[in-house]
């Protein structure tokens, strides 16, 4: 059994096989230069390769290297983990973003319908002039919300006609508050897987 050195002197590498017992310190200048010739036939004779200097080997123990793959393989798989779970960030909040806004979508145009069928139904409580821009508008402006619910309840009149309490668009306030209500539980359903 032998085993290849490296041994560092000034300004040059001098490769020597040492026997077992000896240390590469003990080696002479000479002995040193003559082991250098023969360097390329010790290693076809598979012996190790030290280098002195550090006391590390110049061609790694094959278990370090596995544990160097191994760390090595490790870190690349834990980058891949953290890119994947950023990647899955990024899609959830895209898509949370997209949900929010849609949420908000519907709260506002829920909200609006609500305002909207409001004004109508205390326009008519009221007994507003028909005749008049600003309840002409609304009336118009509400009349396709209006038109699923305007037959099915008799709404009661008071005060000489002029006054109507509108049962229809109660409900058609009601009926409109519920979709709305339901269209964002179905959001925040969508949105929790």
């Amino acid at each position: 059994m032998c085993e290849a050195l490296a041994v560092t002197y000034p300004g040059d590498f001098i490769f020597a096989q040492v026997p077992k017992g000896r240390t590469p310190q003990q080696l002479t200048e000479q002995e040193a230069v003559s082991l250098k010739l023969g360097f390329q036939q010790r290693l076809r004779g598979n012996c190790p390769v030290l280098e002195l200097m550090g006391g590390r080997s110049m061609y790694p123990d094959p278990h370090e290297l596995d544990d160097l793959e191994r760390q090595q393989e490790l870190q690349h798989q834990q980058e891949l983990l953290r890119l994947q779970q950023e990647g899955q960030r990024l899609e959830t909040a895209r898509r949370n973003t997209a949900l929010v806004w849609i949420q908000n979508s519907v709260y506002l145009l829920v909200g609006w319908l609500e305002i909207l069928l409001g004004l109508r139904f205390l326009l008519r409580v009221f007994g507003a002039n028909p005749d008049n821009a600003f309840a002409q508008f609304i009336y118009n402006l509400s009349a396709p919300f209006i038109a699923p619910f305007s037959t099915l309840f008799i709404s009661p009149v008071f005060g000489g006609g002029a006054n109507i309490f509108d049962v229809n668009v109660l409900v058609a306030m009601l009926i409109y508050a519920l979709l709305g209500w339901l269209a964002i539980y179905l959001i925040r359903f969508i949105e929790g897987y």
